[in-house]
């Protein structure tokens, strides 16, 4: 093959090729392109590759190659050979290559300093550098690469701080620097990536909290901040990313109460708090999330009973922890609350759950109740009992007078005490032959 010197093109991707790759294939001057991915390759990349001074794109994906990077890189676009077993530094050479648009490292053991190893790349629109043991900090040369729309660094050990001028790379949409040792604050500029769909920063240093322009990017659709030091209140703001579907705070600091700007999230599949010092309630709005799929609110100190909102129509949610908190009282009959490990260590949950004791009356009853004041059309108001008609009448075992607590011109009045917990007023009408009611105005008076 390496008397094939007028060769541009080599294409021999997806086989079963094994060995080496031979060291004559510096003298193919004219290769342009090489794609040897998806193979069983060995041994080291040839070194004599940096003789291709007119390489363009080199793409070695999925091999067993080991050995160290190519220390002599020209001017290439396409530089891919993640899933390999290369060790050594990244290519100082890499560092002048202008015209770069493409480069994926992951999954290799490279060890590097890379504060200053990699240049500006007006054309780079992807970087995976992640799951190597690259060290240092991140380099602000990443905010000139303003066509960068992905950049994975994760999986790494780099530190100190974000630097700011990563958030002017305005077409950036997704940026993962989780599992690293990177600390500070989170700065202001994320604000500005108006493009951005997934945010990864979990497992790392950060402290304080998360700016409150993060409200502004409106695309965000992933954002994990697990495992790191954020402390105070969950800033509102977060309820204002209106495509957020994917949002997880878990294993931080935060002791205050859940947003009920929380409530107002209509794409949000899984919501992960666990592990925090959250207190106060529930917000009911958790319980009528029309997309929710996944609630973990595990290892805080929330407080009171579970909310009524998650005995209705939640069809979505699937799985949910509310285990090791202080709540109490009765658990919805939802199929997704009939697992123990998801309740357990709390202070007085009851109800039909192995592993749960059976409620009492005065656990069933929350210690807030709610007041109904209506004032409807009729055919409304007999629609809204026609729904509850069921509940009622077993709360009440048809009425009996044991649950009667007054009289008036137009009717009776029970205390009903629904199987959600709640507690409500009923009037029972006086029936007159014509179905109407006798005195309207004495009728809202009462109501």
């Amino acid at each position: 093959m390496g008397n094939l010197t007028g060769l541009e093109e080599l294409v021999l991707s997806n086989n079963s090729l094994s060995g080496l790759i031979s060291q004559s294939i510096g003298n193919l001057i004219n290769l342009q392109e090489i794609y040897l991915e998806y193979n069983n390759l060995s041994g080291p990349i040839p070194s004599t590759i940096g003789n291709l001074t007119k390489l363009d794109t080199l793409v070695l994906i999925e091999n067993n190659l080991s050995g160290q990077l190519p220390q002599e890189m020209n001017n290439i676009s396409w530089f891919v050979a993640q899933n390999n077993q290369l060790i050594g530094p990244i290519p100082t050479s890499l560092k002048n290559c202008s015209s770069l648009r493409r480069l994926k490292h992951q999954g290799n053991q490279l060890v590097d300093n890379v504060t200053d190893v990699f240049g500006v790349y007006p054309d780079l629109n992807f970087n995976d550098v992640s799951g190597n043991q690259l060290y240092g900090h991140l380099s602000s040369s990443w905010g000139k690469c303003q066509n960068l729309k992905q950049l994975y660094v994760n999986n790494n050990k780099l530190s100190s701080d974000i630097p700011p001028e990563l958030g002017e790379v305005a077409k950036l949409g997704e940026l993962d620097l989780s599992s690293n040792h990177l600390s500070g604050q989170t700065p202001k500029e994320p604000g500005k990536l108006i493009m951005l769909t997934k945010l990864f920063l979990s497992h790392n240093n950060f402290s304080g909290n998360v700016p409150s322009n993060i409200g502004l990017l409106t695309q965000l659709e992933t954002l994990e901040l697990a495992t790191n030091n954020f402390y105070g209140s969950i800033i509102r703001e977060l309820g204002e990313l209106k495509s957020l579907r994917f949002l997880n705070l878990s294993r931080n600091k935060y002791d205050r109460s859940i947003p009920l700007e929380f409530g107002q999230l209509p794409v949000l599949e899984q919501l992960d708090l666990s592990d925090n010092l959250l207190n106060g309630k529930i917000p009911s709005a958790l319980g009528v999330l029309p997309k929710l799929q996944i609630l973990n609110l595990s290892h805080n100190d929330l407080t009171g009973a579970i909310p009524s909102s998650f005995s209705g129509s939640m069809s979505t949610l699937t799985i949910i922890d509310l285990s090791n908190n202080q709540l109490e009282g009765l658990v919805p009959k939802k199929p997704s609350f009939q697992t123990f490990e998801g309740l357990k260590n709390n202070k007085d949950l009851c109800g039909n759950v192995t592993g749960l004791h059976p409620c009492s009356n005065s656990q069933m009853s929350p210690k807030s109740k709610i007041f109904l004041k209506i004032f409807l059309p009729l055919a409304i108001l007999l629609l809204v009992v026609r729904i509850l008609y069921e509940n009622i009448i077993e709360a009440t075992m048809n009425f009996d007078d044991r649950y009667l607590i007054g009289k008036g011109g137009q009717g009776s009045v029970y205390k009903v005490e629904l199987p959600t917990g709640d507690v409500v007023v009923v009037k029972k009408l006086h029936s007159l032959p014509s179905g109407e009611i006798s005195n309207k105005k004495a009728f809202t008076s009462e109501i």
